[in-house]
């Protein structure tokens, strides 16, 4: 059971893309015979453009209820729905909602529970991934349903590690030596080295699978002063020293087109970039392409972040937004988004569909990823440590500082710092 902490502004910029699926009569609707209104508040984008066509189909199949979609970038669409939440009625019924903010939400009371609307319609959640439901559940009561996760994963070029003899690495020191081997030939892993979130979520991947944590969950002491937390600072260090000359300025976008358009053997990607892998006119290895999880030194764990589906607790319709959500959030809508657009899904069959494997072969990755997830910290505290975790993991990539040396200096900055908070 999760506690509720507070929690620092992320911010994730998307193209602002704002178009109502349907305009609809007001929110004064819901008598006999009358039409409501939902309005649901999320980023702008493809997805967004698809998920409206999708929603279309809902509206057609139930004429007394029309939604409506707020897209907008996802700053703007944060700030909407905490200006809505905090009105007595609320002009949002729906909130898109990014995993670091639900916590934050549900303290201030912004989010209806879902408990009592999953018994009334007897709904299975044994269908959705249990790590994720278990994350956006607050002191036993879940606010949100969980969709659309976003964790690195690897891609390599199967065709050129069989012509070199080797293999996909099943554990860090494999991953270290593949990364030797290939700089030793000219080009090395692809990495998103560059100062920014990337950088220091392959540093919690691989510290979470070396058993570590930024800090102690009963204590609140930063814990960069561990063996753990050593180890993979000096993996970080040691991989850099062995990307393909480039990876110091690269985000993920850059880390996956390197591999996609044949410049380096494998490298770091998402599912939101893997699925450009087989685009004919964007990549060189369609039909070469292997996946497979960020490879640990105990186990593989992935640092993530996810957004929601939850209802506002002001919302005027909350029954109806509850059933609208069962169904964008169902194993078949969820499945059709996925075919659309390469989304992943929370469903836990989705993850091994065969047919969305056959478009989208990293799906079964991305699935084998999710069996033990984490959230990066997000307390205002834990937020600042890792933006100096991101200029220190900079400082690391491109000098010759010692990486123990790095995270002694953030260790010593945070010693008298509870970072629960």
């Amino acid at each position: 059971m999760r506690k509720i902490l507070k929690t620092g502004v992320i911010v994730i910029l998307f193209a602002a893309i704002t178009l109502p699926v349907c305009a609809g009569p007001g929110r004064d609707g819901g008598g006999s015979g009358e039409k409501i209104t939902l309005t649901m508040s999320r980023w702008a984008g493809p997805h967004a453009d698809d998920q409206k066509a999708v929603i279309r189909d809902y509206m057609a199949a139930h004429p007394n209820v029309n939604i409506v979609m707020d897209d907008t970038d996802n700053d703007n669409a944060r700030q909407k729905q905490i200006l809505s939440a905090r009105s007595r009625v609320g002009t949002i019924d729906l909130f898109f909602v990014f995993n670091p903010w639900t916590d934050e939400y549900v303290r201030n009371g912004y989010l209806e529970p879902l408990d009592d609307h999953i018994k009334r319609t007897g709904l299975d959640m044994g269908i959705y991934n249990q790590a994720f439901i278990q994350q956006e559940t607050f002191d036993g009561k879940l606010y949100a349903f969980p969709t659309r996760p976003e964790g690195m994963f690897m891609t390599f070029n199967g065709e050129q590690l069989r012509n070199d003899g080797k293999s996909i690495p099943k554990n860090t020191a494999e991953l270290l030596e593949l990364a030797r081997f290939y700089k030793a030939k000219g080009t090395g892993i692809a990495m998103p080295a560059r100062q920014g979130n990337a950088s220091y979520e392959v540093y919690a991947a691989l510290l979470y699978s070396a058993g570590g944590d930024f800090y102690d969950q009963n204590t609140g002491r930063i814990t960069l002063d561990s063996e753990p937390a050593k180890f993979a600072i000096n993996l970080y260090d040691q991989l850099t020293q062995n990307a393909i000359t480039g990876s110091l300025t690269w985000h993920v976008d850059e880390s996956n087109a390197a591999v996609r358009e044949g410049k380096a053997p494998f490298g770091f990607t998402v599912p939101g970039l893997a699925m450009l892998d087989a685009d004919p006119d964007q990549s060189v290895i369609v039909g070469k392409a292997v996946y497979a999880p960020v490879p640990g030194r105990n186990k593989v764990v992935t640092p993530l972040g996810f957004f929601g589906w939850a209802i506002a607790a002001n919302s005027p319709h909350k029954a109806e937004a509850f059933d609208f959500l069962t169904w964008l959030v169902s194993p078949a809508i969820e499945k059709r988004q996925s075919l659309m657009n390469g989304q992943f899904s929370c469903v836990t069959a989705n993850g091994n569909d065969s047919e969305i494997a056959a478009k989208y072969p990293f799906f079964g990755a991305v699935a084998e990823s999710l069996q033990d997830i984490r959230t990066m910290p997000s307390s205002p505290n834990c937020v600042k440590m890792l933006e100096r975790l991101m200029v220190g993991l900079s400082e690391v990539a491109s000098t010759n500082v010692s990486p123990e040396t790095v995270l002694a200096r953030i260790q010593s900055e945070f010693a008298s710092v509870d970072m629960r908070q």
